[in-house]
């Protein structure tokens, strides 16, 4: 996961996503254990500064940017006062190594659950 230093030569984020690739897609199989008990966490210092950015999405290939629970919950709700939305367990095996990609982002507004179901394609 980005430390400080990797997000402070960023000038903006606004109008954009940021992909954060961690791996665990690939390492671990959706719905284990292990994939689960990945640790791809934000910490908050770096949250701020992402989100000091303004991007409209975080998007992750992993369950989270924070530990489940309350802290889960809280940075969600940060990240939504701020105009942000996360995109979790998104695979980005056919984004390999690229800086910069086109994606749409479909979200089904109309599901009754507070995490909406949506798809992400690359352009």
């Amino acid at each position: 996961m980005p430390k400080p230093e990797d997000i402070l030569h960023i000038d903006s984020l606004e109008n954009m996503a940021l992909v954060l690739h961690t791996g665990n897609s690939e390492k671990h199989q959706y719905g284990t254990e292990d994939y689960f008990n990945e640790a791809t966490f934000l910490s908050e210092e770096v949250l701020n500064l992402i989100l000091s950015k303004k991007p409209l999405f975080i998007i992750v290939d992993s369950h989270g940017i924070a530990e489940k629970g309350a802290k889960h919950i809280s940075y969600d709700k940060k990240c939504e006062a701020n105009g942000c939305h996360v995109i979790e367990n998104v695979d980005l095996t056919s984004v390999k190594d690229k800086k910069s990609i086109q994606i749409k982002i479909s979200i089904n507004v109309s599901h009754p659950s507070t995490g909406k179901p949506c798809e992400l394609y690359c352009m």
